[in-house]
């Protein structure tokens, strides 16, 4: 089971796919010397992040872009580990045409997930 909750375990998805594996970001920082050497500096810890696809119903989609503007945490289930930080501003793609029910308005987006903590459930 992989899925987006909130810290209270409120669903924030209905699917998820294209989960990458954890990926890391940091400051590197490379320069050729005069001497034809190079040297490297790492400035801090590298910060681990998730990417993936999320396929949310509109009202999941406001709460989503909530979050991030709020600063709030989310936490992505992946089986029986929990990973949780901070998420991207969304860029949502409407998926299914207009329906009468909020329901039934499906939308995607690409959404990268910086993790401040992970354990096991």
């Amino acid at each position: 089971m992989i899925k987006l909750v909130e810290l209270d375990g409120t669903d924030l998805s209905t699917a998820i796919r294209n989960l990458s594996p954890i990926y890391y970001k940091g400051i590197r920082v490379e320069n050729e010397l005069l001497d034809g050497t190079t040297h490297l500096q790492i400035i801090g810890d590298p910060q681990p992040y998730r990417v993936f696809e999320v396929l949310v119903t509109e009202s999941q989609a406001a709460r989503l872009g909530e979050i991030h503007m709020t600063g709030e945490k989310a936490k992505l289930i992946v089986d029986d580990k929990y990973y949780t930080g901070f998420t991207t501003q969304p860029s949502w793609e409407r998926i299914t045409p207009r329906y009468r029910d909020q329901n039934r308005i499906w939308y995607t987006s690409s959404i990268t997930l910086s993790i401040t903590e992970e354990g096991s459930i």
